[in-house]
């Protein structure tokens, strides 16, 4: 599935082939047999192609193809989605008042205890599941503004996010 959406993201740009080979550094005949899933795409150039392409969906579809990622990578929203910035605003409003909506509830349960009825686990698992809502937003408005405003606009962003967390001691360098 990924090689059909580079084939199609190639063939939607208007640079030619030779260009967009040469300015990603993979050989013509290398690009040729990944858009035809003859070869696999390493994730290094997925990533120039998405950044050459300026298409972060390329990013998704490559995250969500290696093993992890297909257990534990959302779908990629190519359907009846919301397209505009306020629209995708709207519904992450939504998704996280539904979270919202179990939030208290889950705070009481989950504080200091190791052991839960199953009527807590019912809720835990649908605060979780409106929680994973609220995440496929998130990630729908990332790639709304990578396509707004650029992949590496996109990736500057989440490198200051992931300093300020090193920053403040809630990850390490």
């Amino acid at each position: 599935m990924l090689h059909e959406k580079i084939d199609q993201a190639v063939k939607n740009s208007d640079m030619p082939i030779s260009i967009i080979a040469e300015k990603c550094f993979i050989d013509e005949k290398v690009l040729y047999k990944i858009r035809k899933g003859q070869q696999q795409a390493t994730a290094d150039k997925v990533l120039r192609l998405a950044t050459v392409l300026d298409n972060a969906d390329l990013i998704r579809y490559q995250c969500s193809s290696c093993t992890i990622g297909e257990k534990f990578h959302l779908v990629c929203l190519d359907g009846n989605i919301r397209s505009q910035g306020h629209e995708i605003l709207m519904k992450n409003k939504t998704e996280i008042n539904e979270f919202l909506a179990v939030y208290e509830q889950m705070l009481e349960i989950l504080f200091d205890k190791d052991t839960y009825t199953d009527e807590e686990l019912n809720l835990i698992d649908k605060g979780l599941d409106e929680a994973i809502d609220v995440r496929h937003c998130v990630e729908t408005l990332e790639l709304w503004y990578a396509k707004k405003f650029g992949i590496e606009k996109l990736n500057q962003k989440i490198e200051d996010h992931n300093e300020k967390c090193i920053k403040n001691g809630y990850a390490r360098g």
